[in-house]
């Protein structure tokens, strides 16, 4: 049973200029995201690594967040991953 609904929010300067892919170089799109973490998923340990959560709300709480993802190789990128690879440049 899902009890609520919760926005994670990351930001960075430039989120919405032009980003590409690692991998193949394609621009990468953004994409929003919502889903259910099981406490002992691996999508569960991002979440909390990345939007610092607790683990109490985990299984009964869709997150929705936004992240970007390369339209040809299908890699998925946090906010923070894109934002080291722009200060990386």
């Amino acid at each position: 049973m899902i009890w609520n609904h919760h926005w994670l929010w990351k930001t960075f300067p430039g989120m919405n200029d032009p980003h590409f892919c690692a991998d193949c170089g394609r621009e990468l799109e953004k994409v929003r995201r919502a889903e259910v973490p099981e406490k002992e998923s691996e999508l569960a340990s991002e979440l909390i690594r990345v939007y610092n959560l607790t683990e109490r709300r985990l299984g009964r709480t869709k997150y929705r967040w936004t992240e970007f993802r390369c339209p040809g190789c299908g890699r998925r990128y946090n906010v923070d991953a894109v934002r080291k690879m722009e200060e990386e440049k």
